[in-house]
């Protein structure tokens, strides 16, 4: 990752943190291990619930995001083992 990319995903991550401090958050676990911390910066936790953050801000060369790209670098797959079990399934293209 450039260094951008580098400052971006220290900054998406200090704000939460921040978050916390100021109360609005109850916890950050950066880099949490086990199936939810597949896939992700960080997990952040607050009184409306959990939120798990992966922070891509570049693909490649190019400028945006689209499903298939997200699905070669398998962000649907953390996104299915980490949310709730009502969440459709994503289809698959294979």
């Amino acid at each position: 990752m450039d260094k951008f990319g580098n400052r971006y995903e220290g900054a998406w991550t200090i704000r939460h943190a921040l978050y916390v401090l100021l109360g609005a958050g109850t916890s950050i676990t950066l880099e949490p291990g086990g199936p939810l911390g597949d896939g992700a910066e960080f997990v952040y936790r607050h009184d409306g619930g959990t939120e798990v953050h992966q922070v891509k801000r570049q693909n490649r060369n190019a400028n945006s995001w689209n499903v298939a790209s997200l699905r070669d670098k398998g962000i649907w797959g953390h996104l299915r083992s980490t949310s709730s079990p009502w969440f459709p399934p994503v289809p698959s293209t294979s």
